[in-house]
């Protein structure tokens, strides 16, 4: 999680009692003076077999105990910039990093250990005649050039969200071009939505877009067909920006930010007035609520990126 309102990372433990949702326990994390962003906390993550959890800064990987409370740098690079997931291919010597590098539309590959870049994978938008947009406050706030390219906010034109490794393959959610591809720009699963989370079930990748939708699609396919599961905002009233998915054999669980503007990507055409921060718990089988946890508590205006399921060692 991040703060619209402050630099510091943020990680909740939640916890599910059989009817309701509860925060467990809470930790605010100060990043390094130096690589800190306002506005920028964590985004996504990858969750270690040893209980730890890799997590993307706006310009580095963090690693966090959440037993121990600790949090310490773990791949710092002058060349990364506005950093949104991160993923583990392969196992031990084999094993690589994926790294969705948003601000420079690029996929970085590294070694297990991160002391080694193997590859850089520029993203180009899949249409090329996709319209620009020339100004836009977001970016010409810390556009200066005189900045560290590691703290400007880049003109992303592909904006990749999520990095997917399965069966030996990267996937990419392609939030600019609407878009789930391979990393090579292959298999293309076009959607009416902007796309973040990717979470493999059941043979399938499930997806969320930002306006609230879940879909899912077949991998296997050389052009999806994605079919849209459920509509969180139909089937329960609550409304945010969609981010953060996980997946159980009887439970759904999205996260939703409140907005607080119009984003410039035209979120959905329903008001944002009403938006929310928190996790909405629903039914698998059917899309019907189970709950709902409000997390603004957490912060003057806290915001979801990831959700994944996680226990003590």
């Amino acid at each position: 999680m991040g703060d619209f309102q402050s630099p510091d990372g943020m990680l909740a433990g939640i916890g599910w009692t059989g009817k309701r949702l509860k925060i467990l326990w809470a930790h605010r994390y100060v990043l390094p003076l130096e690589r800190q962003l306002y506005g920028k906390g964590f985004t996504g993550a990858e969750l270690l077999p040893d209980g730890d959890i890799l997590t993307c800064g706006f310009n580095a990987l963090y690693l966090i105990n959440p037993i121990r409370k600790t949090c310490r740098p773990w791949l710092v690079r002058d060349d990364l910039n506005d950093l949104h997931d991160v993923a583990v291919q392969g196992k031990g010597g084999e094993r690589r990093l994926i790294i969705a590098n948003t601000g420079l539309d690029r996929i970085d590959v590294f070694r297990g250990d991160g002391a080694k870049l193997l590859n850089r994978i520029p993203l180009t938008p899949l249409n090329s005649e996709s319209p620009q947009i020339d100004n836009d406050p977001y970016f010409d706030e810390l556009a200066n050039a005189d900045r560290p390219i590691y703290l400007r906010k880049l003109r992303d034109q592909v904006h990749p969200n999520t990095v997917l490794s399965l069966k030996d393959r990267i996937w990419v959610s392609r939030l600019n071009d609407r878009a789930l591809t391979l990393v090579n720009g292959e298999k293309v699963t076009y959607l009416p939505g902007l796309p973040h989370d990717l979470v493999p079930w059941k043979g399938r990748i499930w997806m969320t877009t930002t306006d609230g939708r879940i879909w899912s699609s077949n991998p296997d396919l050389r052009q999806g067909n994605p079919r849209c599961e459920f509509d969180s905002y139909i089937c329960t009233g609550r409304s945010g920006w969609i981010r953060g998915l996980s997946i159980s054999e009887r439970l759904l669980i999205v996260g939703c930010t409140r907005i607080s503007r119009m984003p410039r990507e035209r979120w959905t055409d329903r008001s944002f007035a009403h938006t929310e921060t928190g996790l909405l718990l629903m039914n698998r089988s059917d899309g019907s609520s189970l709950d709902w946890l409000s997390l603004e508590e957490l912060g003057e205006h806290p915001k979801v990126f990831g959700i994944y399921s996680w226990s003590r060692q």
